[in-house]
């Protein structure tokens, strides 16, 4: 059994979130699926969120940086970046070759299909 946090109720589903190692996960579950806090394979349910790893354009290694610290500061998907950049900036000040520049960069490129990745 995963411990989750149960982020928010829609449509009869639940946005749940857990650890897995050093990373944040988020999926959509059914609420009977909860039992007192955990869940048996979170992991089951519809994915939430957009992958940083195939929308950002830099080292692997600094790519996984920056997902990790997008997830943890609430950077879920496209339009959470677009509409919180100082956010997106602060997740990647410490990180090579990544800022919020080419972040969006790679957002404009992956949604018209030109990504390199």
């Amino acid at each position: 059994m995963t411990l989750i946090s149960e982020i928010r109720r829609k449509s009869g589903m639940v946005l749940v979130e857990w650890s897995d190692g050093e990373d944040l996960k988020r999926a959509w579950i059914l609420p009977d699926m909860i039992v007192d806090g955990q869940v048996e394979e979170p992991e089951m349910g519809v994915p939430y969120g957009d992958s940083w790893q195939e929308i950002i354009e830099a080292d692997p290694d600094n790519v996984i940086r920056a997902e990790r610290e997008l997830y943890r500061r609430g950077i879920w998907n496209i339009s959470d970046a677009r509409s919180n950049p100082q956010t997106v900036s602060d997740c990647v000040a410490d990180i090579p070759d990544i800022s919020v520049a080419s972040i969006l960069g790679a957002i404009q490129r992956y949604e018209k299909g030109d990504s390199t990745k």
